[in-house]
Parts: structure tokens; sequence; C-alpha cells
């Protein structure tokens, strides 16, 4: 019997190029927690961004955000991976030594960001919603940081001293994003599961990017969206072309 459904926000609860997420979403959701059923979104955004597309949810949610860096329900923090003070003040540097336009820092209730581009600056404020503050040094960020994006025109290249500490999750397009090492969302899902008194085989996860590879390995009860990738397709045991109508199936035991 499923107890604990975990999904990936961005191209599988929430279709590419969509902004909001449509409301059969909520009502899913809502059988969710009339079967007792524990949700969890896990994503690569921030937990603000995350907190703002749930608003409309009446349902208790678990918030894996920062791809595993952060766990937040009911506004308290479960567990954090955070990066040091003395690596944001590297990674401003190295942004800046190698002509990157920005760098943003994903916090719980703000995103901070360093900019030499003033379009930088207009896209982070309108597709953040303003939850965003711009700095010039790590100083000045008052909230723990647990992830880093680079707006690039080229790959960045760290450090030996922040290879030590951080693990890429994403290099793609634009954007190149950085967690603490040993973040990664199966072992936040791993940390949640144990927290909830909930086992692998009670679990079942949604994926379809990179990034879900290790947590779609992570129970026998993983599923695939429609349009995900090579590795996660590879990592899935199971496909769904309708996400949706899979966790209704899965929750009903039809």
């Amino acid at each position: 019997m499923i107890k604990l459904i975990v999904c990936d926000l961005d191209g599988t609860l929430l279709p590419a190029g969509e902004k909001k997420l449509d409301e059969k979403v909520f009502k899913t959701l809502d059988l969710l927690k009339d079967k007792n059923v524990a949700f969890c979104v896990a994503s690569g955004r921030s937990y603000h961004e995350l907190k703002r597309l749930f608003a409309d949810s009446s349902v208790d949610i678990y918030f894996i955000a920062s791809d595993g860096a952060l766990a937040v329900y009911k506004e308290e923090t479960l567990f954090q991976n955070t990066i040091s003070s003395s690596a944001e003040s590297m990674l401003i540097s190295s942004a800046r030594s190698q002509g990157l336009p920005g760098v943003m820092f994903s916090s719980k209730y703000l995103s901070y960001y360093v900019c030499s581009c003033p379009k930088f600056s207009d896209y982070v404020h309108k597709n953040l919603n303003y939850h965003v503050l711009r700095v010039s040094r790590a100083q000045e960020m008052e909230e723990s940081v647990y992830k880093v994006s680079f707006y690039r025109k080229h790959k960045l290249t760290l450090s030996a001293d922040l290879n030590r500490q951080l693990t890429e999750v994403y290099d793609g397009g634009k954007w190149q994003d950085f967690v603490p090492n040993g973040t990664d969302k199966a072992e936040a899902i791993s940390k949640l599961q144990k927290l909830l008194g909930i086992s692998v085989a009670e679990t079942a996860v949604f994926g379809d990017n990179t990034n879900d590879v290790k947590m779609l390995l992570s129970t026998p009860n993983s599923y695939v969206v429609a349009g995900a990738n090579t590795e996660a397709i590879k990592a899935g045991r199971h496909q769904t072309e309708n996400i949706l109508k899979t966790i209704e199936e899965i929750i009903l035991n039809k």
C-alpha cells in the first residue's frame, strides 16, 4: 500500500512552458488527503517558489526544495544542507572573474543575486515574482543558501576547493546549478521516509529529468512521465502518459 507520493515539479506535475498548476492537480491532492496518503513535491526550485505554486492547496504538503538541500513542512525546516559563507564569496568571485552575467543563490524565503547584466536583473525579478534581492557580496545574504545557479555565456570552471564542497546538478542551456556535496532528491526522500515511518515499498515517485534519476532508482514504484529524458527513462520502473490518472489508480488500487 502506497503511503507517500513524491513528485518532481517542472516537466512532471507542471508541463513545460506552463506557469500555473492545473486545477486537476489540486483535486488529486484532495484525493490523497482523503486517503491519508502523504504528498511531497521534490524540485530544483527554491522553497518560496514552490510555496507560491501550491498556495491554493488545502493539503499539508511536504516540500523538498533546491534539489534536496532543504525540506520544509508547515514552514518548519525538517532538514537542510547549506552552502558555506566562504563558498558563497568564492562563487561570487568566480562568476566575476570569468565574466558571467549573473549568479543566483536560493534560500528559503528569498533568492539573492549578483549581476553584471541589466537584462538578467529584469529576468530574475519577473520570474521569481519579486521574491529576490540584489547583493554585491555574500555578507549581504541574511538567509542560509541551499543552491547556486550561474547564468552563463560559457561553462563555469570551479576551483579545487569549491569542487570539494559542491556537486553539479544541472548543466544545460544558459544555466549551471550546484548544491552542497551529499545533496540529492533520493537522499532527502530517504530522510523524509524515516521521519514519517514510511518504507521504500510504501513510496511512489514521479520524475522526468537527470536530477530525478537517483530518486527514480530508489524505489520499485517509480514512474517516468511522457517526454522524459533518456537517463530518466532508463532509471524509472514504469512509464505514464497521465501522471494524475496514474496517481489516482495507485491510491484507489485500480
